[in-house]
């Protein structure tokens, strides 16, 4: 599962790491939680904010490097998660045949 976000210092590196934090110790399928941002902005942490928030709950964000989502992440992902509709609608402009795979955080929400 990828968390898109536009700069991948925020919002989608906080949804990667509480996604795996409250998946740790099921016993369900292995879920493995991945994070980019369109267009991105690479190579910087996450907003001090957000690690403050995630580390409340007991996440950890020291090894957060943000990346721009490529091709080969967005082939590599069962399931494409963004915040905004924007963000979206970009995914789908430059990889159209990953639309049945891409959704909004409010469509994902009301798909479950």
């Amino acid at each position: 599962m990828l968390f898109v976000c536009t700069a991948n210092i925020a919002r989608s590196p906080y949804a990667e790491r509480r996604a795996a934090h409250l998946r740790a110790g099921t016993d369900q399928v292995e879920t493995v939680f991945a994070s980019a941002g369109i267009p991105g902005v690479p190579g910087r942490p996450m907003d001090a904010a957000m690690v403050e928030q995630l580390s409340e709950r007991g996440g950890d964000a020291s090894s957060h490097v943000s990346r721009s989502l490529t091709a080969q992440i967005i082939a590599q992902s069962d399931l494409v998660v963004t915040f905004e509709f924007a963000q979206r609608m970009r995914i789908l402009d430059a990889w159209p045949d990953a639309a049945a795979r891409v959704l909004g955080l409010h469509q994902l929400v009301h798909a479950l």
